[in-house]
């Protein structure tokens, strides 16, 4: 049975251009001295007003006296049919956390995505409702914006959907390789409104802290990676400054000489390998700094295993042997995706790679240069550490959910010092592994590495104790 439409409401306030569904609701039920709750038994932050079913903009229209085709264009799916929602850059924004234009003070549908950061009736910067939004000038980017809204409301375009893909990943990375002098300024941008962006983004990006970007931090990312994402091209060499920019750091010049070029340190690096008596199995998986966390923050882990690779390979020149991408594949028995070969190579024209460099085979000499290549062998299959163990822990780490996983995980990351890839749990959240790497205390990380190193030497001692027996079975093999 078709439930019979309800009577039109006595105030019905006419629908703004570009208004959201949702605020004309709430403006209709202010005027009835109602809520939209009791109007329609949902809140007016509910997702479903995103794409309401055909009930219920029916529902609507005749609540407001307002035609269905003209509600439709009012929610976000009827506006910008192309839209992935679910993005955390260019999808929907918190509901809760409104953006709205301080001018006109119309509660937009496309204020409902994260990458609106203009009005689009009178071209305001949107203002969060939480954030206060900085006083200082910021970026012109209504031209960037305008093209913008064009991509999104062309409809099922896979060019438009591949735009988005690729500018949302931008996105993302730049937010954690944005600096106050990189990338250059903005026509229009302050120092002043750079800072201020630099900050946010310092404060929200903190492990375990989730917050939804205010639109001015949204327009500084937007404007500065939109020209970049509209080829594959230009994404892929910008994806790959922002991973070098992600880790931008130099040792000290009483550290490491000042080389003139490239070709210098690379010398120079070559003739510490073969003084020291590197060799490819001292060599980690990524590169770690003294200090480091157990897990590299997200914005150095490309470039850190970048500089693995390219230490790598060195270290086989050195020795005047050749290693494919494969081959360090195969050595470090980890993933080496596309843009980590490329930063590898293109590094390498770059002297301050060589004092990187440098500096990370000083901490591998500290360690006593440990025979990683042997560890990881040993450890790959260590996934889960005996309860005898973890009993032992302090409270807090022994009663962890999965505590026997965690604590592998952590010895391969301890004892190899490298990444989780290639490991027994390559794929374990680095925020669990932090999270119980704190709870162990000092005591508790000596007790695991205890652990691993009565391991290794258990390991080495099979290993050598079956050579004799291989030898002896290959010895009385009978020939018949």
């Amino acid at each position: 049975m078709i439930e019979p439409a309800p009577p039109p409401l006595p105030a019905r306030p006419d629908l703004r251009p570009g208004e959201d569904i949702a605020a004309l609701l709430a403006r209709t039920a202010s005027a009835n001295h109602t809520t939209v709750r009791e109007l329609t038994g949902l809140q007016v932050h509910s997702r479903v007003w995103e794409e309401p079913p055909d009930d219920l903009l029916h529902r609507v229209a005749a609540l407001t006296s307002t035609a269905v085709d003209e509600l439709r264009p009012a929610t976000l799916r009827g506006a910008y049919p192309g839209m992935a929602p679910e993005r955390a850059r260019t999808g929907r924004r918190y509901a809760g956390q409104p953006a709205t234009c301080p001018q006109c003070q119309i509660a937009t549908v496309a204020a409902r995505l994260n990458i609106v950061v203009l009005c689009p009736n009178c071209g305001c910067f949107l203002h969060d409702a939480y954030f206060p939004h900085p006083s200082h000038p910021g970026p012109d980017i209504e031209a960037v914006h305008r093209e913008m809204l064009a991509l999104c409301s062309a409809g099922e375009s896979q060019r438009a959907r591949d735009r988005l893909t690729r500018l949302e990943s931008l996105m993302a990375g730049l937010e954690h390789a944005l600096w106050t002098n990189w990338p250059p300024l903005l026509p229009g941008e302050s120092t002043l409104w750079r800072e201020a962006v630099v900050d946010f983004l310092r404060w929200g990006l903190q492990p375990g802290r989730v917050v939804a970007r205010p639109p001015y931090i949204s327009a500084t990312t937007l404007a500065l990676t939109w020209a970049a994402s509209a080829t594959q091209a230009a994404a892929r060499d910008l994806a790959d400054q922002i991973a070098i920019m992600g880790d931008p750091w130099l040792p000290a010049g009483d550290l490491v000489p000042r080389w003139p070029d490239a070709h210098t340190g690379c010398e120079a690096v070559l003739s510490l390998i073969l003084d020291h008596g590197i060799h490819v199995g001292h060599i980690p998986t990524t590169m770690r700094r003294n200090h480091d966390p157990l897990v590299l923050p997200e914005a150095a882990r490309t470039i850190r295993t970048a500089e693995a690779v390219a230490l790598t390979t060195l270290v086989a020149q050195a020795r005047n042997s050749d290693l494919s991408i494969r081959d360090i594949h195969t050595l470090h028995a980890a993933t080496i995706n596309p843009q980590v070969a490329r930063l590898a190579e293109h590094i390498t024209e770059d002297v301050d790679t060589y004092r990187r460099l440098a500096a990370h085979l000083a901490f591998l000499l500290e360690e006593g240069l440990p025979p990683l290549a042997q560890r990881r062998e040993a450890l790959r299959n260590v996934k889960m550490i005996p309860h005898g163990v973890i009993e032992k822990l302090p409270a807090a780490a022994a009663h962890t959910p999965d505590a026997g996983r965690l604590a592998a995980a952590w010895v391969w990351l301890d004892a190899t010092l490298g990444r989780p890839a290639g490991g027994p749990h390559a794929q374990m959240a680095p925020r669990l592994l932090l999270a119980f790497d704190h709870d162990m205390n000092p005591e508790g990380r000596l007790l695991l590495r205890d652990w691993w190193q009565h391991h290794l030497q258990l390991s080495a001692t099979v290993a050598v104790d079956a050579l004799p027996r291989l030898g002896r079975a290959h010895g009385e093999r009978r020939v018949s």
